[in-house]
């Protein structure tokens, strides 16, 4: 019998805290930051939500970057925030190419409803948006049909597919 490598999940987050990098990455473009460079965190934050960008791996010592209500402000101290989710930047890149063909598939989806996962599955990267509202209980499934998209070695897309 062949030795099955398990699924290995690389990165989760709340399809809310992905908004709100995705409202982000105006600054990333801007400062033109290399994004597998740094780790996106969002927090609750007295003034509302935010997103921290900070950088990490060949970045240290750079400077970090937060994003609220799409503008730029002073980078909170994260000791005291509530986390709502936190990715590295080599995730990010995946992620959006998943919503791509997930929006095209389904051209409003609310992502805020869905939890993000990016799961290693042998040479192939596999990213879902599964409902995040409900929790798993017995058979099949309750709530919103998820959706998964695998791409190959090359980040090319293989299949895209809804999943219950």
């Amino acid at each position: 019998m062949a030795d099955v490598a398990p699924i290995e999940e690389l990165e989760a987050i709340p399809g809310e805290a992905f908004l709100a990098l995705y409202a982000a990455l105006p600054v990333v473009a801007r400062h033109q930051l290399r994004a597998d460079d740094y780790r996106f965190t969002v927090v609750d934050d007295p003034a509302g939500r935010t997103a921290v960008i900070e950088p990490s791996g060949r970045a240290a010592g750079r400077r970090g970057y937060a994003v609220r209500k799409a503008a730029e402000v002073a980078v909170p101290p994260l000791a005291d925030r509530a986390v709502v989710g936190a990715i590295r930047g080599e995730a990010l890149g995946v992620i959006q190419a998943a919503v791509g063909v997930f929006l095209k598939k389904e051209p409003q989806p609310d992502l805020a409803h869905y939890t993000i996962r990016v799961l290693r599955d042998g040479p192939a990267t596999v990213v879902t948006f599964r409902d995040g509202t409900v929790k798993p209980v017995g058979r099949g499934a309750a709530g919103r049909p998820g959706f998964e998209v695998e791409f190959d070695a090359a980040a090319a897309v293989v299949r895209s597919y809804y999943i219950r």
